[in-house]
């Protein structure tokens, strides 16, 4: 019986650690500014980050005004997300306003596998 149990958990592991993040909870975009872009991990590597968003062109700076999203992990070998990679990088460098386009996760990142943040970004935009 014990051995069933521990079966059962293993393969629940299994199957929420594969399990697909291609079911939106909900999609969208924030404008801001990059404050913090970093790769953290200590097994799992992923690429974090915060926003200090812009409402009507006036940069907020409280931390209640302060987004956070993370690189999908899967998705990060793509030229996509290299791409976005490096306009985050240059736009945290630079000071720049970006438009950040995103899918929110719920239930299918389980164990932070993908990114610390249920917001996974897509696409990466300079404003200015």
């Amino acid at each position: 019986m014990k051995n069933l149990a521990l079966f059962a958990l293993m393969a629940i592991y299994i199957v929420m650690s594969f399990s697909s993040c291609t079911d939106n909870w909900s999609m969208g975009s924030k404008t801001g500014t990059v404050t913090d872009f970093t790769r953290k991990g200590f097994i799992s590597k992923t690429w974090e980050g915060s926003l200090f968003l812009t409402t009507n062109g006036i940069t907020h700076t409280s931390d209640k005004d302060r987004w956070e999203f993370s690189i999908d992990k899967d998705q990060e070998t793509t030229a996509a997300m290299q791409h976005c990679v490096r306009t985050l990088q240059m736009a945290q460098d630079s000071g720049w306003i970006v438009k950040v386009s995103y899918h929110r996760t719920c239930f299918t990142n389980w164990f932070n596998l993908r990114g610390s943040s249920e917001y996974l970004v897509t696409d990466v935009q300079v404003i200015n």
